[in-house]
């Protein structure tokens, strides 16, 4: 889900960027019905995209990781330790980034992170936190779905709003 809404924000601003969701479950796993119902209001069909398994290869080369939840944070990190500089949950780059503020026009956004980052520990991926975490609405009610989604939703629409702020003729800063 938050790839696609990713990936259909930063088409909107004329962002061109690869986007890539792997989770910790075993690979192949189809999209959930709710999921694909609720992507396809808004024009992206994932129905056929089976999931994937977060790669070390794929994680060394992101030049950003966003988790859903610290244990997925952890994952990666583990997996490939030199990427806790780039590697943020969703919440967390989001809260950052409004602390710090949106990157600017002259500024590069592996610099960006660099600010936004500034002052993080390791430690802090300990544990789990409502502060962090977006709870995964896999297997349960339709509820929880719409709830994730509109939560993703907001939460991309203001990350992609502060690391891409759009210039005066409507461009995105640093394209």
């Amino acid at each position: 889900m938050a790839e696609a809404l990713l990936r259909l924000r930063l088409t909107e601003r004329g962002v061109g960027a690869t986007i890539r969701s792997a989770g910790l479950m075993e690979p192949g796993r189809t999209v959930a019905p709710e999921v694909a119902g609720m992507l396809t209001t808004r024009g992206v069909d994932v129905a056929n995209r089976p999931s994937r398994q977060l790669d070390p290869d794929e994680i060394a080369n992101a030049d950003l990781i966003i988790a859903m939840e610290r244990r997925h944070l952890r994952e990666a990190v583990l997996l490939v330790p030199q990427v806790f500089e780039r590697a943020f949950t969703l919440k967390e780059i989001v809260r950052r980034s409004a602390s710090s503020g949106g990157r600017r026009e002259d500024e590069g956004f592996a610099e960006w992170l660099v600010r936004v980052g500034d002052g993080r520990e390791r430690r802090q991926l300990l544990g789990d936190s409502p502060i962090d975490d977006i709870p995964d609405p896999y297997g349960g009610p339709k509820s929880g779905y719409v709830a994730a989604e509109a939560q993703i939703s907001g939460l991309i629409d203001e990350f992609v709003g502060l690391a891409w702020p759009l210039e005066t003729g409507g461009r995105a800063c640093g394209t």
